[in-house]
């Protein structure tokens, strides 16, 4: 059986620096849900942030609240369905059935790992008399799909269209995470947890995928793609991203110092905390943007089988 092995060296590189990438992204990915869930949920201060962001969304007026309600309404059951079968498809018109696979996997893991999440990750009750829901609520499944989508798409679209899908990925998934908190659906800890395992979860996939074979990649050129604009788009997004998240830090500050606390100050809460969801779903997005700078699929290989030629992965 022969091989051809003419650009063998460029996805052999592609591959083993992409799985290098998503190994440091999984275990920042892990960190970052474990210390959400700890400072957030299990400490009377986290408590106290979030409790106090769900009485300033009281405050909002019931008309944001509802159409933040009827915005996450839309994804259901059904959109999540038909999604994925976008992403499936996106793979296979590629002629790439086990990339079609792997963003399929991404989408669907996503939900396999946060739904359990959510039931063994309890919230104890360290406030009294708060009036907030106490129910277990991390990590948030919404902003978990929007967020394995938009890993998903990054993974099966062509380098050509990964700026495009990546800009409007993200700021839809941002939109997501913030309505999360203004319907009170959700609170700041279960948006960041989310994005967090939804970016694990993409990169463990990847990793498996491409460890094996059934993905392989190559290093693509800088002047190979619209470079300059998807780069100014990218910077743009994460300076953006940086400066909104410092504000809401600030802002959640302003609120703690203030005393006595009050619930008619809760406002202060409430802005921090859609400031720091908006930007760690950016952050955590364009980290695994990143893990595919340039990057792509390499050339099928083929191999002579009995005479025949084999087009192989």
């Amino acid at each position: 059986m022969h091989h051809d092995h003419r650009n063998a060296d460029y996805p052999v590189n592609g591959s083993v620096r992409a799985v290098v990438r998503w190994v440091l992204l999984l275990v920042v990915a892990a960190a970052v849900c474990a210390a959400t869930y700890y400072l957030m949920v299990r400490t009377e201060r986290g408590q106290i942030i979030e409790d106090y962001a769900l009485s300033g969304a009281d405050q909002i007026g019931n008309n944001a609240q509802l159409r933040a309600s009827d915005f996450l309404s839309q994804i259901t059951t059904g959109s999540l369905i038909i999604t994925t079968i976008v992403v499936a498809a996106i793979g296979l018109v590629r002629g790439r059935p086990l990339l079609a696979l792997a963003g399929v996997v991404i989408v669907i893991g996503g939900q396999i790992v946060a739904q359990p999440l959510k039931e063994e990750l309890t919230r104890p009750f360290l406030l009294t008399a708060t009036g907030a829901p106490g129910h277990s609520s991390f990590p948030s499944g919404h902003s978990a799909i929007a967020a394995s989508i938009v890993c998903a798409l990054l993974v099966v679209v062509p380098f050509r269209l990964r700026g495009i899908v990546g800009v409007l990925g993200v700021v839809a998934a941002t939109a997501i995470s913030t309505y999360t908190v203004v319907a009170k659906w959700h609170r700041l800890s279960d948006t960041v947890g989310a994005n967090a395992v939804a970016v694990g979860v993409a990169c463990l996939v990847m990793i498996m995928f491409t460890a094996c074979g059934a993905i392989r990649l190559r290093v693509v050129a800088d002047e190979i793609g619209s470079t300059a604009l998807r780069n100014a788009a990218v910077v743009a997004l994460a300076a953006g991203a940086m400066t909104v998240s410092a504000a809401g830090v600030m802002v959640i500050a302003d609120g703690w110092n203030r005393t006595p606390l009050d619930w008619a100050s809760s406002d202060r809460f409430l802005l921090g905390s859609q400031l720091l969801a908006a930007a760690t779903t950016v952050l955590m997005l364009l980290a695994f943007w990143a893990t595919l700078y340039r990057l792509d699929l390499a050339p099928r290989q083929r191999a002579s089988v009995g005479g025949r030629t084999v087009v192989r992965v």
